[in-house]
């Protein structure tokens, strides 16, 4: 294993950890080829086309650096928070995917979702509930099976078709945590 490229390092110090990415060219790779600055998504820090760290206004033809390792792509889920199936501890959704937080459900209170992971769909019916009636299917966690909510397939009402290929899970079937 080569430095930095199939590990993640956190340092203590912020600024010396910026200066060791901005130094090294193993930590990135262009997805250009023009003259254009680099940005690395993990730090925000513009890298000129020489490979200076630039500070100041971003250039409009920059475009977006591409880390060479996966483990970064982890980071950004343990920093902003994750939903997690409250028996198994199965990844669920993203606290970033919540569209509301006012939601009812059979048992209590319940999270709209946009977007949901490791997750099994049951078959479509009719539902009646409190706001109309819905075509919804139940969802499962992919491993356990547990029952965590539904998803809303379609809305009959005008009103409520924003929550059309959303997802409720309810609060006391998933935990919140930073490390699924």
């Amino acid at each position: 294993m080569r430095g930095g490229e199939d590990c993640v390092c956190f340092s203590k110090s912020r600024s010396t950890k910026l200066e060791r990415e901005a130094e090294s060219p193993s930590i990135l790779r262009r997805t250009n080829t023009s003259s254009a600055p680099l940005i690395s998504p993990e730090n925000g820090v513009t890298i000129g086309s020489n490979g200076s760290r630039v500070r100041g206004e971003i250039d409009e033809r920059a475009s977006v650096a591409e880390p060479i390792y996966k483990a970064s792509s982890s980071i950004a889920y343990l920093i902003m928070g994750s939903y997690c199936c409250f028996k198994c501890q199965n990844l669920i959704a993203f606290h970033d995917d919540i569209v509301s937080k006012d939601f009812q459900a059979r048992s209590g209170r319940a999270f709209l979702f946009g977007h949901a992971i490791n997750i099994k769909e049951g078959p479509k019916e009719d539902r009646q509930l409190i706001t109309g009636l819905h075509t919804v299917s139940d969802v499962y966690c992919s491993d356990c099976g547990e029952e965590l909510g539904w998803k809303y397939v379609r809305a009959y009402e005008a009103s409520q078709k924003y929550k059309e290929g959303k997802i409720i899970l309810e609060k006391f079937k998933i935990v919140r945590t930073n490390h699924c």
